[in-house]
C-alpha cells in the first residue's frame, strides 16, 4: 500500500476520533513518558519500554496518547526491533533471559511452535496499552486508536510484521481482531516459575504481516462506515 493511501486511510481513523471529542498526541519525549502515561493510570512499563532501562531513539521508538480535551486517557507505545535472520522464539528467549532473570537461567521455558523458525527480520512490538476506567468500554473508540497507530508504524517504519501480547480475556473480548491483528496463537510464552510480575503464560501472540495489514486497510477505505 502506498504511502498515500496510508495516509487517507489514517484520516480516516483520525475523523472518527476527532468527530467523538478525542484528539492524537504522538511523542518521542523519552523522559516524560512515564508521567504521561500515568495520566492514563498507566502504573508501571515493561522491560522493553522502561525508560529507565531500554535505550530508546528517535528512529526507534514512539508514544501515542489518546486526549479528551487536555487529559491523556489512553496510551500505547511501539518499538522497532531488526531481527535480521533470527528466528522470533530464539529472541524472545534470549531477551527474557535478560528482562526477567530468573536462577535456572531461562525465564521462558518454551515458545508457541509457530514462532519457531519464523524469521520476519523487520518488526514491531506494541505494548504499553491503557485507557482510563473511566473511559473502557468504548470499542470503537478504542478500535480507531490502535488502528491509527497500525498505520502510522507503517507508514514510519515499514515493518514486515506488527506484533503483542495480549491477556487471555481480552482475546475472549475480540479486542485482537479490533486492533487490526490477524495472527493469534495461545500460550505464546511458557513463562518458569515464579512468572515475572505483570506477565502469564496465558497470554496470546497476536501479529499482522504487512501485506495483511495493506489488505485490511483497503477494504477498510473501500467501506463507508470504517467500524
Amino acid at each position: 500500500m502506498d504511502r498515500l493511501r496510508l495516509l487517507r486511510v489514517a484520516s480516516k481513523y483520525l475523523s472518527h476520533l476527532e468527530g467523538g471529542g478525542y484528539s492524537i498526541e504522538a511523542s518521542q519525549d523519552f523522559e516524560a513518558i512515564p508521567d504521561a502515561a500515568l495520566e492514563t493510570e498507566r502504573e508501571y512499563q515493561l522491560p522493553n519500554f522502561a525508560i529507565d532501562r531500554a535505550d530508546h531513539t528517535r528512529g526507534s521508538a514512539f508514544w501515542l496518547f489518546l486526549k479528551d480535551g487536555d487529559e491523556r486517557i489512553g496510551s500505547v507505545g511501539a518499538l522497532l526491533q531488526e531481527l535480521g535472520d533470527e528466528d522470533i522464539a530464539s529472541y524472545l528467549v534470549r531477551i527474557a533471559r535478560n528482562q526477567y532473570p530468573n536462577s535456572t537461567g531461562d525465564a521462558v521455558a518454551q515458545v508457541a511452535t509457530p514462532l519457531v523458525g519464523w524469521a520476519p527480520g523487520r518488526m514491531a512490538y506494541i505494548g504499553e496499552l491503557c485507557f482510563r476506567r473511566s473511559h473502557r468500554g468504548d470499542a470503537k473508540t478504542l478500535a480507531a486508536f490502535m488502528r491509527f497507530l497500525q498505520v502510522l508504524i507503517l507508514l514510519e517504519w515499514r515493518v514486515d510484521l506488527t506484533y503483542a501480547f495480549i491477556p487471555d480475556r481480552h482475546m475472549r473480548a475480540t479486542l485482537a481482531k479490533q486492533y487490526g491483528f490477524s495472527i493469534s496463537y495461545p500460550k505464546a510464552q511458557q513463562w518458569v516459575m515464579p512468572v515475572p510480575d505483570k506477565r502469564a503464560s496465558s497470554e496470546w501472540f497476536v501479529a499482522a504481516r504487512a501485506k495483511d495489514l495493506d489488505w485490511f486497510f483497503e477494504a477498510e477505505l473501500e467501506s463507508a462506515d470504517i467500524l
